[in-house]
């Protein structure tokens, strides 16, 4: 197996815009193992409608190996760094649009833990170390954002994901 020291699927950078903040969207990181030491790790936004930017930035404790990063969203970008432990989802620009309302899976990131004693409880090996939700509008938005380990139960929330 090849391991990828850094792994981006993307077609383009988002450039965040700055804003205020108050509630409006949040990130759902959904761990999926997949049987040993292997997981799929799901980034799903879940949009207001107001908020037109947002980013996903979490911290892995521990080695791991990434095996595939899927943009589940053209435009998005998803990248997986082993050098500094992170996993990072941003969805596409909104350009002075709300992204959707509702949940949306951004990436899918695949990963194999290189310790055995990560593998009990894979989604307490993730910690989210940022987010961020902006608007141009002049309206105050903020992320939420949860862990949550699923049952080995399939792929994500949204089923539209880019071939």
């Amino acid at each position: 197996m090849n391991v990828k020291n850094l792994c981006v699927a993307s077609s383009g950078l988002a450039a965040l815009l700055l804003a205020g903040s108050a509630s409006a969207g949040e990130w759902v990181l959904s761990v999926d193992p997949q049987g040993g030491n292997r997981v799929e790790v799901f980034a799903t936004f879940h949009g207001d409608g107001a908020t037109e930017e947002a980013q996903l930035d979490v911290k892995l404790n521990g080695a791991f190996a990434v095996e595939s990063v899927e943009k589940l969203i053209p435009g998005s970008v998803c990248v997986a760094s082993v050098e500094k432990n992170i996993l990072r989802a941003v969805p596409p620009s909104g350009a002075g649009v709300g992204l959707p309302k509702g949940a949306h899976d951004t990436c899918v990131f695949t990963l194999r833990f290189l310790q055995k004693s990560m593998v009990a409880d894979f989604s307490s090996q993730f910690d989210v170390s940022f987010t961020e939700c902006a608007s141009s509008k002049g309206i105050d938005v903020s992320c939420t954002s949860a862990v949550k380990q699923l049952k080995g139960t399939g792929r994500g929330t949204d089923k539209t994901a880019e071939k």
